[in-house]
């Protein structure tokens, strides 16, 4: 084997040695990791480049932009599943304060564990047939 080869196995195998991170299992931070990734679109979105629209949670409908949180636009209280922001900053912010709420309202957390075990249990079931 070359000299260069040698250093090209040894740089390859040194990277090989870090662990990746293991996903987390507990769905409320799965969650929290989804909102992330909604914010990151929306700042992407800004700054004008390409996104994926079939999986925003945030759609421009005339003047404002519509948000949900979650696909299935999740109960925030008061039966609230929908809110309205003027621009891409304050889908940003509705994000980062629907993370900050899901963090400390234990009725919310429950609600995204079941939502979890009943998307679970449809998947187990579809997969029985």
């Amino acid at each position: 084997m070359t000299n260069e080869l040698a250093e090209t196995r040894k740089s390859l195998l040194a990277k090989a040695t870090v662990r990746m991170p293991q996903p987390t299992s507990d769905p409320v931070e799965r969650f929290v990791e989804r909102v992330n990734a909604q914010i990151v679109m929306a700042k992407e979105a800004k700054a004008q480049k390409d996104i994926n629209t079939r999986s925003a949670w945030f759609r421009k409908l005339g003047a404002i932009y519509s948000v949900k949180i979650g696909r299935a636009a999740m109960d925030m209280g008061n039966g609230k599943t929908l809110f309205a922001a003027d621009d891409l900053d304050e889908v940003v912010t509705i994000l980062e304060e629907a993370k900050t709420l899901i963090r400390g309202d234990e009725k919310l957390k429950a609600q995204i564990r079941k939502h979890a075990a009943d998307r679970s249990e449809r998947l187990k079931r579809g997969k029985k047939k």
